[in-house]
């Protein structure tokens, strides 16, 4: 089980499970991006979702902020709700 609320994760689960519903929360976001803005940018926001989650949490906090990538997120989210 993946749950998230405002940058806060909760994960439960064995490492499989947590892959699929991750792999399935990307195809979600990468859709509705694609639908909305095009396959470029759809791209361009998963590569950039994914690089900055590589990031320690040290990296991420001097590059750009945990705060506005938290926002960023979100945004994505509340663009794909409607």
């Amino acid at each position: 089980m993946i749950k998230a609320n405002k940058g806060i994760v909760e994960l439960k689960g064995n490492i499989s499970v947590l892959k699929g519903e991750l792999g399935s929360i990307i195809r979600y976001i990468y859709n509705a991006e694609l639908e909305e803005h095009g396959e470029e940018q759809a791209k361009e926001e998963m590569k950039f979702i994914f690089e900055k989650s590589l990031l320690r949490r040290e990296e991420l906090e001097k590059e750009v902020g945990i705060e506005t990538i938290a926002r960023a997120i979100a945004d994505i989210v509340n663009t794909m709700k409607g």
